[in-house]
C-alpha cells in the first residue's frame, strides 16, 4: 500500500492505495498552529480507524 498526501493552503488530503485500488481517503483542515506530532497522531488514528497498520505502508507520494 502507498499513501498519497496533497498539502494545500486550506486542506491536507490523504489517500491510501492498495495497488491500483483506492482503499479510502480523507482530508483535514490545514492549521499553522498544529504541530507535526498532532498531524502524525491524526494520521495514525485515521489509518487505524480504517483498518490499516502503519507497517503496511510501503511508500508514499507527497505534493503541495
Amino acid at each position: 500500500m502507498i499513501i498519497c498526501i496533497d498539502i494545500g493552503n486550506t486542506n491536507i488530503k490523504y489517500a491510501i492505495y492498495d495497488k491500483d485500488v483506492l482503499k479510502f481517503s480523507f482530508r483535514v483542515a490545514t492549521d499553522l498552529k498544529k504541530t507535526s506530532d498532532e498531524y502524525g497522531a491524526l494520521l495514525t488514528s485515521m489509518l487505524s480507524t480504517n483498518g490499516v497498520a502503519v507497517k503496511e505502508l510501503e511508500g508514499g507520494i507527497i505534493s503541495s
